[in-house]
């Protein structure tokens, strides 16, 4: 069984790598783009295209979706770090140094190298994160963390595409609305107001948890890498 593990190991890393490439948290929101067109063509009764029946139909719709959740998260994290630098400005920054003081790490390196005031005119902490995804994709012994990290990466992608996702969904009913063409669906005023609030609570809530999960993915490093430096330590003295 050991000898089976070991040759069907680089088989299933080859397909662990060709998931991480193809992420599939990108359908998500690309599936609700798409949901969102084609309730926008059964709603104003417009006519849908034959290209999307049949068996390469259902091959064009998968890759849409897909190519729509890359749109999105790329609009949706755009959106989001602009709002983080115009209302927190450096607040999750100074997270993320209290963090990595707590974990008693800033004068340890790399930290101390990133961070010295001597050495930098100010913490780099941008360059500083980026490398200690380095540090972690180089250990063998903190694959467990790293498969939590890439969790925590994906749920945040998927939050920020779902944001974008929820824009267009508002644009399709501001264009039944405002057009006052609703088609099969009778949108009044009232009914718009309600939608659009349903819907700016679903955008907020969508920024919010990809703001939780970026945070959780920066305490998820720096508490791995404080373990592995105690860890190192602790052999050491021994």
């Amino acid at each position: 069984m050991t000898g089976l593990a070991e040759i069907l190991k680089p088989l299933l890393d080859k397909i662990s790598d060709f998931f991480d490439i193809l992420d599939l948290s990108f359908f998500i929101s690309g599936a609700a783009v798409f949901a969102a067109l084609v309730f926008h063509c059964v709603a104003h009764e417009l006519p849908r295209h034959t290209l999307f029946n049949g068996g390469m139909g259902i091959l064009i719709v998968i890759v849409m979706c897909y190519l729509f959740g890359l749109i999105c998260f790329t609009i949706g994290r755009f959106i989001r770090n602009s709002w983080n630098k115009l209302i927190h400005k450096g607040t999750y920054d100074n997270v993320f140094l209290k963090a990595i003081s707590i974990h008693q790490l800033q004068h340890t390196e790399p930290f101390e190298s990133y961070l010295s005031i001597e050495r930098n005119s100010t913490p780099d902490v941008e360059r500083l994160y980026i490398r200690l995804w380095a540090e972690l994709r180089q250990s063998e012994t903190l694959r467990p963390s790293m498969s939590l990290l890439r969790r925590y990466w994906v749920m945040a992608a998927t939050y920020d595409g779902l944001a974008t996702a929820v824009l267009v969904w508002f644009s399709i009913f501001f264009i039944g609305w405002k057009t006052n063409n609703p088609g099969i669906i009778d949108l009044g005023t009232i009914s718009f107001i309600i939608v659009s609030f349903v819907l700016l609570i679903i955008f907020s809530a969508c920024i919010r948890e990809a703001n939780r999960y970026t945070k959780h993915q920066r305490e998820e490093i720096l508490a791995t890498l404080a373990t592995q430096k105690s860890g190192n330590a602790s052999n050491h003295i021994n």
